[in-house]
């Protein structure tokens, strides 16, 4: 079985881009929770994630999950 992450690790994930990104004299990542909601709220990442039958209120993400919104949002920072 894949390993099941939080918003929290998404967070961290895209925490780590953004400082990837200005190292490199990139784009502003966002990274705080609000910033996640707007990224959901532009339709640039999916809503919430994968539900667990546990709590709907709970939302998980794979790692492949992470991965790809973490592309989409430097996709999305740096204008593609």
């Amino acid at each position: 079985m894949n390993p099941i992450f939080t918003k929290s690790h998404l967070l961290e994930a895209l925490k780590k881009a953004h400082t990837q990104s200005k190292k490199n004299g990139g784009p502003d990542i966002g990274y705080t929770y609000k910033s996640l909601l707007e990224y959901e709220k532009k339709g640039i990442i999916p809503r919430g994630g994968t539900e667990i039958e546990v709590s709907s209120a709970n939302r998980f993400y794979t790692r492949d999950e992470i991965d790809a919104i973490v592309r989409r949002v430097k996709d999305y920072k740096n204008g593609r």
